[in-house]
């Protein structure tokens, strides 16, 4: 009733200019202290200008709690990203390496199919390893080192229903080389046959 009684004071068009004011200085004074809501605010100027001042603060600013609140959301985000980041760099590096291991081993095992004689004794041989040759560099990338082996290194357990962990098939091994970084587990493996 009563927000009905300021709002019907808006749109006489006979009231104009004061009703809005009155408007204003009912909110306002919705807002202070009783000290201030008692007497009449249209008759005394001071209090009015206090009440319209008061209420156009209280409308734009905000408070303290509101700013401590929105800071802390935005630490929490910016700590997200930062821990988050160094993980996609290492991801990225690896993804890298993974790809330059699988370029620079299909082209290993091109050369061995290249210049092997006609009775296959290169391929033989690396197909009846047990124990991977020492590991050597390859001069295109000097952080990956390669070596030969019958055997996988990732999956040494020869299950029957898996062809990739299969005994007696070519290998080439891709690694770190040694001193470029402390992981010499195995990063890449390739099979390959005549």
């Amino acid at each position: 009733m009563r927000t009905e009684r300021i709002f019907s004071n808006l749109t006489n068009r006979g009231a104009g200019r004061q009703a809005r004011a009155g408007f204003l200085d009912k909110a306002a004074a919705d807002c202070l202290p009783t000290k201030y809501r008692l007497g009449d605010h249209r008759r005394n100027p001071t209090i009015s200008g206090l009440l319209k001042a008061f209420s156009l603060r209280r409308l734009t600013s905000f408070s303290l709690l509101e700013v401590l609140i929105s800071l802390v959301i935005l630490l929490v985000g910016i700590l997200a990203i930062l821990l988050y980041f160094p993980n996609v760099l290492r991801a990225n590096d690896r993804s890298m390496m993974l790809s330059e291991a699988a370029f620079l081993a299909q082209r290993k095992a091109e050369e061995i199919r290249r210049d092997a004689d006609q009775a296959r004794r290169l391929i033989a041989e690396i197909r009846s390893r047990t124990v991977p040759t020492a590991p050597v560099v390859f001069p295109e990338n000097p952080n990956l080192a390669y070596s030969f082996c019958g055997v996988s290194l990732l999956d040494p357990t020869d299950d029957p229903g898996d062809p990739t962990d299969d005994r007696g098939v070519p290998r080439i091994i891709v690694q770190y080389a040694q001193g470029s970084r402390a992981d010499s587990r195995p990063l890449y493996e390739l099979r390959f046959n005549e």
